[in-house]
Formats: structure tokens, C-alpha cells, sequence
């Protein structure tokens, strides 16, 4: 019988499938009905035809109890089912092309969602996610949901939350290398696959706005929030997207790389140039009758040097670098140092021997000549090891760190003609020195070039990681 307006009563809505088990009874045309096997298949099939078109859906149900002060969990029982809130989030425009771009840049899509499988499915087909493979012959129907039985279709790259539930970590860290979408997830379970894939050695985003979210977002390397967000996922969120728009993510990625790229370009420009160099100052004062650079000019040559990397930050980025994600390894950094500079110091000694032997120098044109040619080489070898490619064919260089470049460097073989170079105690340099310059600073842009390529060869880039995952809620 249905309650009147004086009765008490316990709603309670959830799951569909959780519903269905709590409830013995279905409301249809306001008469009450038993549950039965076959009544409990329709409302089954039209729960499944709502889920296939995209809606997001709850099962309703009630009875009438006893006032008290307080209901628990298991108050609901013998309930009546009465039908089903069905609610749908449309996919923005923009949302496959956004992942599409993020795809594109190397980053791997997780969905963790606690939709069913069936929503998710549906979801994932309209981003361009491949969610079925299908055998024999059989076509499912991704609008209705139907399948024309000519064949088996199987479900991919889906996992459901009670195959995860009683595994343990080992297994899960292999499932969560094959799977892309995980269903009826609950935070904890949330947590348990970015643990996971952090175990596996990736890098973790998560993407969340709600309070569920808010446990995993913790757990991620950055958490990623939107504008319209509950407070406390805002507050729990590595970046706020004042956009509702993945765009946003991808340009920020990609602007991420860039600065990371240019700061390596710094590191290796340091240690091809100043390794070798300061290697050569040290080992040249053991058998020099003085010293190699007085301490002003090795302050100036490093000033000059510092604002010839001014522009350095602004520099292009080689396409491929940016299209995967990047990550630091100090054994590469190592390796680098001894690859090159060591060819920098074969440099140095060459102008120590020629200045010494060649233009029998003492200690001021001696110091003035290798300034001259510590600062070009150390300066210029940045067009070489800027890319991985032929510089300036395959790879240009931005205008403003060419212009800056050349001003420096300018600056530097004008200085010691000029009054202001006595300061320093530099002195004008011959002009058949300046030819044997040009004639060292090819050769080791030519040799640095082939190192290069050698180099590349034999060791892995350490930036390049070309598995680092953005696990995604749905």
C-alpha cells in the first residue's frame, strides 16, 4: 500500500544495481508490485538503455518506518522501488580535440571515475577513446548500446572497481600500465591506482573538482582544480584553470618544456665551457711562468658570459623536444661534463702553445689572447648544443639570443683596443692571431657538433620520458 501524507518515511537513492538489492517491491501506475525476476530484468534493461545514451543514473526507492530520532544502513530494507533520477553532463566541444592534443603531447589519459561501465563507455566513445574491440563478426552500436549478434564485442582498457578491490599491488601495477579506464572507483580505490602508476615510475596529474575528489588530489604530483570547483578541492589544487578548458592544460605543458629545455641549454652550455676551462686555468698555472687570467678578467669574462646567455630563456625549442615529456637525470649531466668538456680544454692548450711557442707572448698578450678565446668558444657553443639537430637548417636559434650574442662578443675583441682595456690589463691583439681564432673556434664547433652526434647515440637523453601519465577523473 502507499504511504499517506501522515506516514513516516525512509528515501533512499544510489546505485541502481545496490538499489535493486535492498528492494523487494516496484511502484508502477501508484499500485504496488512484488519484485520478480522478470520485473527486476526490465527495470535492469531500461537502466542500461539510460547508461548507453550517456545519462548518469540513480535508482530510487522508499518505505514506510517506524519515527525514531536517527536511521542507519540497515533501516534500508524491503524497500519499494519507485524509478530512476537519470542526469547528464554534456561533453563540451572542445573536449576530444583537447585530448587529442594532449595525446599528442606525450600524455597519457586515465579516466578514474565512479560512473558504471556503461557511462564511461559511452563517454570515452564520443572523446575518441577506443573502448571495444569486437570478434566474429558482431557491431556494437555505441548510440543505442545494442549489439548485433554476428560477433563478440569486448570491452578494453576498462577495469571495474571490484576487479581491484581484493588485488594487491603487484597485479594492480600491471593492470594500471594496460588499462585507461577505471569505473565505479571510490577515492580510496582513486588512490590505490596513482600510488600505482607513481610505483611504476610515472608522473601523476589528477584533474578534480568535487569533495571526493579532493583525498586524490593529494596523492597526485600536481592536482589540477577549475574555477567553479568546491572550496576544498580549490584549496587542495596545484593550479586553478580559470578556463573550463583542457586547451589550457596542453599550452601549459608544452610552455613547461620549453623552460625546461632552456634551462638545460644552460646547464650543458656551463659544463661543455666551463669545466674545460676552468680545468685549463688550473692546469696551466702548474707550468706557466705566471698566471693564465688574472682574477678581474676572469670576473669580467664571466660577467660578459652571464649577459650573453641573457636571451637564453626566450630561446625556440626544437618541436620534438617539446612533444614528450621531460625529466632530468643527473647521470646524463654527468656523462655530458665528460664528453665535452674535455674539448674545450684541447682548446685552451692549443692557444696556450700557440701564444707561447708561435707569438712568443708574455703574460699580457698571453692573458688577453686566451679571454678572447675562452669567451668566444664557451659563448658560441650554445647554437651547437642548443639542438639535437644541424643548427640553424633543422633548428634556429631565436633573433634575440643571436643579437645578444653577437653584441657580447663584439663587445670582447673590441675591448682590448681600447683605453678601457688597460684596466683590465689587456693589450691589442695581433691581427694573424685573430685568423688562428677563427680557424680554433670552427674546428671546436665542428668537433663539439660531432661529439654531439656521437654522444646521442650512446646515451639516453635524460629529459626524454616518454611514459609519464596524466591520470584523469571523469
Amino acid at each position: 500500500m502507499r504511504p499517506s501524507d501522515e506516514d513516516n518515511i525512509i528515501v533512499t537513492k544510489g546505485a541502481p544495481e545496490e538499489i535493486a538489492k535492498i528492494a523487494t517491491q516496484y511502484e508502477l501506475g501508484g499500485e504496488i508490485h512484488d519484485l520478480t525476476p522478470e520485473s527486476r530484468k526490465l527495470i535492469d534493461k531500461e537502466y542500461r538503455s539510460l547508461s548507453n545514451q550517456g545519462f548518469r543514473v540513480l535508482g530510487v526507492a522508499y518505505r514506510k518506518a517506524e519515527p525514531k530520532s536517527a536511521y542507519a544502513v540497515a533501516d534500508e530494507n524491503n524497500m519499494t522501488f519507485i524509478g530512476f533520477i537519470a542526469f547528464t553532463d554534456p561533453i563540451k566541444e572542445t573536449a576530444g580535440e583537447s585530448l587529442e592534443l594532449l595525446r599528442k603531447a606525450g600524455i597519457k589519459l586515465k579516466i578514474l571515475t565512479g560512473d558504471n561501465e556503461i557511462v564511461a563507455g559511452k563517454v570515452c566513445d564520443q572523446l575518441g577513446f577506443q573502448v571495444y574491440q569486437y570478434r566474429r563478426g558482431r557491431k556494437f552500436d555505441a548510440q543505442t548500446g545494442t549489439v548485433t549478434r554476428t560477433s563478440e564485442i569486448e570491452p578494453i582498457n576498462i577495469v571495474q572497481s571490484s576487479e581491484i578491490e581484493n588485488i594487491d599491488d603487484d597485479a594492480l601495477a600491471r593492470i594500471v600500465e594496460k588499462a585507461d579506464i577505471f569505473t565505479r572507483v571510490n577515492p580510496g580505490q582513486k588512490n590505490r591506482i596513482m600510488n600505482a602508476l607513481k610505483a611504476n615510475g610515472h608522473v601523476v596529474g589528477y584533474i578534480g573538482d568535487g569533495i571526493n575528489d579532493t583525498p586524490s588530489m593529494k596523492v597526485a604530483d600536481v592536482s589540477i582544480s577549475v574555477m567553479n570547483a568546491v572550496d576544498i578541492a580549490k584549496e587542495s589544487a596545484d593550479i586553478i584553470l580559470m578556463k573550463n578548458d583542457l586547451k589550457v592544460i596542453t599550452d601549459g605543458v608544452i610552455e613547461g618544456r620549453k623552460t625546461f629545455g632552456n634551462t638545460i641549454k644552460y646547464i650543458q652550455m656551463a659544463i661543455s665551457s666551463n669545466f674545460g676551462n676552468m680545468f685549463s686555468a688550473a692546469l696551466g698555472s702548474l707550468f706557466l711562468p705566471f698566471l693564465p687570467a688574472l682574477p678581474i678578467q676572469l670576473l669580467l669574462g664571466n660577467l660578459l658570459y652571464s649577459f650573453a646567455q641573457l636571451a637564453l630563456p626566450i630561446d625556440n625549442v626544437d618541436q620534438t623536444y617539446v612533444q614528450q615529456p621531460q625529466r632530468l637525470r643527473t647521470s646524463f649531466i654527468r656523462n655530458y661534463m665528460i664528453a665535452f668538456g674535455p674539448i674545450s680544454s684541447i682548446f685552451d692548450f692549443a692557444t696556450f702553445f700557440v701564444m707561447l711557442y708561435v707569438f712568443k707572448a708574455k703574460a699580457p698578450l698571453f692573458q688577453t689572447a686566451w679571454f678572447v678565446e675562452s669567451l668566444f668558444t664557451q659563448t658560441l657553443v650554445i647554437f651547437v648544443i642548443r639542438t639535437r639537430t644541424v643548427p640553424f637548417f633543422n633548428s634556429k636559434p631565436n633573433k634575440w639570443l643571436t643579437i645578444n650574442i653577437a653584441v657580447i662578443l663584439g663587445l670582447a675583441l673590441i675591448l682590448p683596443f681600447t683605453a678601457l682595456g688597460k684596466i683590465f690589463n689587456f693589450v691589442p691583439l695581433p691581427w694573424t692571431f685573430l685568423l688562428v681564432l677563427v680557424g680554433f673556434i670552427v674546428v671546436y664547433l665542428f668537433l663539439v657538433e660531432l661529439m654531439k652526434i656521437w654522444f646521442y647515440k650512446h646515451n639516453i637523453e635524460p629529459t626524454n620520458f616518454a611514459h609519464a601519465p596524466k591520470a584523469m577523473k571523469g
